[in-house]
Parts: structure tokens; C-alpha cells; sequence
């Protein structure tokens, strides 16, 4: 699979996974373009009553690795505390995204700020 369909595979993906699994959370998955070595993603997710989270994805064909450029600027971002992930799978991604992201909402599954997006 080329890097554009892991992208748009995940996208999809993590837009049904917040809507059926994270009610009262809203999602925004956000491409940067023109910056070179900048991620290709942010991931941006919360509530409207509470500080937003974020995570910066660079996507890879399988196997790949990040250019000296994007290894230079994630370096920066996780110098000011982001947290930066390389993936080259969306279905690796799915999972360790939505762990990360029920790690930070205080929500398991099955658990009810999981189901009803209170935390």
C-alpha cells in the first residue's frame, strides 16, 4: 500500500473510531503541507471543556524511514514535549493511536467515561 492510502486508510478509520467509541469528544485530523520535514498529520482531539491533545504523525511506506530533515524536526517537537510517531502500517497506528488517546482521556473500554466521553 503507498503511503497516501495508509494516510487516507487511518484517517477514515480514526474519525469512526471517535465517533462510535469517544461520544462527546471531537476529532480534527489536519495535513500540513509546505513545510519541509514538518509531519505529514496532526491529530488533534478533546473536549470543549478541557485542554486539547495532540499527536504528530509522519507516515512511511512500509520499511521507509524519515529523511534527515523530518528526523531533525521531530527532534524539535519532542524537545518541547509533543509527542511525534513514525508509522508505516494505519493498522499499527489505529491501535497505539486509540490506547494513547483513551490513556489520556482516562476512558478504557467498556468503562463509562469511555462510552459516554466523560473523564
Amino acid at each position: 500500500m503507498l503511503e497516501s492510502g495508509i494516510e487516507a486508510s487511518f484517517g477514515r478509520k480514526i474519525s469512526e473510531w471517535f465517533r462510535d467509541e469517544m461520544p462527546g469528544y471531537d476529532c480534527s485530523y489536519l495535513k500540513i503541507q509546505a513545510a519541509m520535514g514538518w509531519p505529514d498529520r496532526l491529530l488533534v482531539w478533546g473536549r470543549y471543556d478541557a485542554p486539547a491533545n495532540y499527536i504528530w504523525i509522519e507516515w512511511k511506506r512500509p520499511g521507509e524511514k524519515p529523511r534527515p530533515a523530518q528526523l531533525h524536526i521531530h527532534k524539535i517537537l519532542r524537545a518541547m514535549g509533543a509527542d511525534v510517531r513514525v508509522y508505516d502500517d494505519y493498522r499499527v497506528a489505529l491501535e497505539e493511536i486509540t490506547e494513547a488517546v483513551r490513556a489520556a482521556t482516562g476512558a478504557g473500554p467498556g468503562d463509562e467515561a469511555h462510552r459516554t466521553g466523560r473523564g
